[in-house]
């Protein structure tokens, strides 16, 4: 089985700023999320972790694997993509001048195919 987590929350995310690849730390409702994680889903084992190198990645894996003695490996390929200038900017899913904006509102993104996977689902 494959399992795939999301790192918790960052003072960044917080005023939705965008991070990309710039190395934001947890803050501690992010540390909270991923203790409330690791209680929900504490029945789990797992043989395994491959984590982004970015330290909120890697202190959420530790947080909610503490105690399990489950492997923690960083792989510069699950690093979140770069987004150059544009990463600080606040609000860029609701900023059509900022390049990044397509990124999220474009006909290739994952809000585009939500809207549509109604539409589809009626289509037999």
């Amino acid at each position: 089985m494959l399992y795939i987590m999301r790192h918790g929350k960052t003072d960044w995310n917080a005023v939705h700023r965008l991070q990309g690849s710039e190395d934001i730390p947890l803050n501690e409702e992010g540390r909270q999320m991923a203790r409330d994680a690791r209680k929900k889903y504490g029945d789990l084992r797992f043989d395994i972790c491959y984590c982004s190198p970015l330290q909120r990645a890697q202190e959420t894996a530790e947080i909610f694997l503490e105690g399990s003695g489950t492997p923690i490996l960083t792989d510069d390929r699950l690093r979140e993509m770069g987004f150059g200038m544009y990463e600080g900017t606040e609000h860029v899913t609701q900023k059509p001048e900022c390049p990044v904006y397509t990124l999220f509102h474009g006909r290739r993104s994952v809000h585009f195919f939500r809207k549509q996977l109604p539409a589809l689902k009626h289509r037999g």
